[in-house]
């Protein structure tokens, strides 16, 4: 988008088609808008909106050098008040250019320039704690992987990610939080949340801890949203991959926090359900005997290593737990 055309469409001097033009370039992309909205903020804060005319902003530079070759030739004293005033005018209107189209032009130059995109990937078996520009907390999981801008726009905090994570989104009325991860996104003001967005595994949901939640489905091919839920305190949204239609139910499972918190409660659990929290938790695979399923336990795991708990497993139920081709097995 041409430069000469920001300035018409910021000052109200263009043509209906060169409106469109306009609306349709912002469209786009949100890195449109982002420089966009620093055109406009120059723009606004130097006032020139209410009073200059469509620039060209080369034209109004070299302009601005002649003022300045002028303004360094010697001034002859005219003892009439009101020329004096007419020079000293001229001299004003002179820095007066300078300083704006010094400003704009550096912002104009700015804006051309992408910010830098950080990513950041948690390594095998380990989390890892990130810090957005907006003193969001993100807490990695294993193999997760996070990327964002160094600097959020002016209108939004988008970042993109796969994996599984916590979040702590710092709370910005006025510039949502969104989340872009393969076939779902996450659009938040200030909330907490568990994640888990893995394309490989076809798992997607969301499970929303404070706060408020938008959770939506997006087209492979246009990135359009396309069916979204709401999602309150206690609520797990959950995306079919094959029907690309979501399921919204109550948690009552507060182990699916187990990988961050480090700390797992059963009460009254079946085994099976005990194994399944043990996977998820530990990232491991699991294999257990049908006969066992049915046995209930009630206990308090803080950070404990998986080996400590299989061992109590193996005391209460009297059963035997041995690790074949990377799977532990339990019968």
């Amino acid at each position: 988008m041409s430069n000469k055309l920001v300035v018409k469409y910021l000052s109200g001097n263009c043509s209906e088609s060169e409106k469109n033009q306009m609306e349709q370039w912002l469209a786009v992309s949100a890195l449109n808008r982002k420089k966009f909205e620093k055109l406009k903020l120059v723009w606004t804060l130097s006032s020139v909106k209410n009073f200059v005319k469509p620039i060209n902003v080369e034209s109004a530079l070299d302009k601005v050098h002649d003022r300045i070759e002028k303004s360094e030739q010697p001034v002859r004293f005219i003892t009439r008040r009101r020329s004096l005033l007419s020079i000293y005018s001229r001299k004003v209107t002179a820095v007066a250019a300078i300083l704006l189209v010094g400003i704009f032009s550096f912002y104009l130059i700015k804006s051309d320039v992408d910010p830098e995109i950080i990513t950041v990937d948690a390594g095998n078996n380990k989390s890892q704690i990130v810090e957005l520009p907006d003193g969001t907390k993100v807490f990695l999981n294993a193999d997760a992987r996070i990327s964002y801008s160094e600097t959020f726009t002016a209108s939004e905090r988008r970042i993109d990610f796969e994996g599984e994570a916590f979040f702590e989104v710092s709370k910005n009325a006025d510039k949502p939080f969104i989340i872009t991860a393969t076939n779902i996104g996450v659009e938040v003001l200030g909330t907490s949340f568990n994640l888990k967005a893995i394309s490989k595994t076809n798992e997607y949901h969301l499970d929303l801890k404070s706060g408020k939640v938008l959770l939506y489905s997006i087209h492979p091919e246009t990135n359009a949203r396309l069916e979204q839920i709401m999602l309150l305190p206690g609520e797990r949204g959950s995306l079919s991959a094959t029907t690309n239609t979501f399921m919204k139910e109550r948690n009552s499972n507060e182990n699916y926090l187990a990988w961050h918190t480090g700390l797992l409660v059963f009460e009254n659990a079946s085994l099976s359900d005990v194994v399944k929290s043990l996977e998820q938790t530990y990232r491991v695979n699991i294999s257990l005997d049908p006969s066992l399923d049915d046995l209930k336990l009630t206990a308090r795991f803080p950070h404990q290593k998986i080996e400590s708990i299989l061992e109590t497993l193996h005391i209460i139920f009297a059963c035997n737990i041995a690790v074949n081709d990377s799977t532990i097995k339990i019968n």
